[in-house]
């Protein structure tokens, strides 16, 4: 059992198929992993965790052996990556360097999340945590363990902006963010 032995790009197919049919919470439990925090498969507007989906889809060209966990096989450039982009899927890392790279994956997440809504826009809390574009609550989300390479301080992610809390002004250009005086358990930026 090696994901070098993954040679059937129908069966990744599957796995992508079935990710988008339950979900990828539901998916990620049912095969035992966690979500991507590195890299995603591309496949038709959309993101998946690279490894999950290669462990799921060894399983549908070998299903005597079945679905490798994440315990069982090794994930990143030199596996999984390797495997994936030879039977012809894109791959992306969401680690960016420059600006350029930041922007490219920022455009990925919009249209992974636009293409996942239901009927009524919305995407699932999973959705959008997966790919790294909530931070929780916070007013000004700095990602900057995934974004220092960007700068050092890292890069704002997103920005919690209700419309009716404070008097926040947002233009095409940048965001003057109203944030009360209170006592602070972490440094803002």
């Amino acid at each position: 059992m090696k994901i070098q032995d993954l040679t059937d790009a129908r069966a990744v197919e599957k796995a992508l198929a079935e990710f988008d049919d339950r979900g990828g919470l539901a998916f990620r439990k049912r095969y035992e992993f966690g979500s991507s925090t590195r890299y995603y498969v591309s496949h038709a507007g959309r993101l998946y965790d690279a490894k999950a989906i290669a462990g799921v889809a060894y399983g549908y060209q070998h299903p005597v052996t079945g679905a490798l966990n994440n315990k069982q096989f090794d994930g990143g450039e030199a596996a999984t990556n390797k495997v994936l982009r030879q039977l012809g899927f894109t791959i992306v890392d969401n680690q960016s360097e420059t600006v350029e790279e930041e922007l490219s994956w920022r455009l990925l997440v919009w249209e992974d999340l636009t293409d996942r809504r239901n009927e009524a826009g919305l995407v699932t809390p999973d959705a959008v945590r997966s790919v790294g574009a909530y931070g929780s609550f916070r007013g000004i989300w700095v990602d900057s363990a995934r974004t220092k390479k960007v700068h050092p301080a890292g890069v704002a992610v997103g920005l919690k902006h209700t419309g009716q809390h404070y008097p926040d002004e947002f233009s095409e250009t940048g965001a003057l963010y109203h944030y009360p005086i209170t006592e602070l358990i972490q440094s803002g930026h």
